[in-house]
């Protein structure tokens, strides 16, 4: 399971100068994406996403501290695209992960599905989405 021992002062104050929009889905969405892409006990936010889809200014921080907390930073027209199939590879990458630690067992306390956090049917579904097999990783 994973834990966190702090959120940057950064994603903080991205997170709170958001309104948030679509609600409690949105937050819970994106938070999600926060938990799959930090390595390490302190939570980093793709606060890139919410630039792009608002003209959010984030107060007391430098584009280079957004830039940190996002990972990377990119200037291609198709950042929406990219910043989506970065997402995917790192939730394909986090899911095979756990199935090769967990020998392929996808259910139960000791499964990749209670070590990533989520439903079994949940990681199921995904797994179904990018062709992943238990039976490769166990």
């Amino acid at each position: 399971m994973l834990q966190f021992k702090t959120i940057s002062p950064t994603a903080m104050r991205g997170l709170t100068a958001w309104d948030w929009p679509g609600n409690i889905r949105e937050l819970e969405n994106f938070i999600e994406r926060a938990v799959i892409i930090t390595r390490g006990k302190s939570l980093e936010a793709p606060l890139r996403e919410l630039e792009r889809t608002n003209t959010i200014e984030f107060p007391n921080a430098n584009q280079h501290e957004v830039d940190q907390v996002a990972g990377e930073r990119t200037n291609s027209p198709n950042d929406k695209t990219s910043i989506a199939d970065e997402y995917e590879r790192k939730q394909r990458d986090e899911i095979i992960r756990a199935l090769t630690a967990c020998k392929g067992r996808v259910g139960g306390t000791d499964g990749a599905a209670a070590r990533l956090g989520m439903n079994r049917t949940t990681l199921l579904s995904r797994m179904k989405k990018f062709g992943l097999y238990a039976k490769q990783y166990a």
